[in-house]
């Protein structure tokens, strides 16, 4: 009989998560993996205040960060400092500085900046 997996599976499967090689690298995409899978009701992201939003609402909340920001006309140009392919030359963007307090709240906005 199999086992179901836990939140405390959740380091042992990152082997599992191979599937990701296919997506473009990003972290938005990354997360938005993770919440549609098996571990999407796991923690997320956990701060010292207590907060704590698992993958699914990390996701869900970066997305709105992401749809306002879009609403207002901030968006970006994607580029990336990763090689799309072998052999390839990237040149690295320039670096972007945001200024938020170390919470999980503010990781959903800068997962919501990073979908720009």
């Amino acid at each position: 009989k199999k086992r179901a997996k836990t939140c405390e599976d959740v380091p042992a499967a990152v082997s599992e998560w191979s599937h990701m090689e296919d997506l473009p690298w990003s972290w938005p995409a990354r997360v938005d993996a993770i919440a549609g899978g098996a571990y999407g009701d796991c923690p997320g992201a956990t701060d010292d205040t207590g907060a704590e939003l698992t993958w699914r609402q990390l996701a869900e909340a970066s997305r709105v960060v992401g749809k306002a920001l879009r609403r207002r006309g901030l968006t970006g140009s994607p580029s990336s400092a990763y090689p799309q392919s072998a052999g390839e030359i990237v040149r690295a963007p320039p670096p972007v500085a945001v200024m938020l307090p170390h919470t999980a709240e503010a990781l959903a906005i800068i997962l919501g900046v990073l979908r720009q």
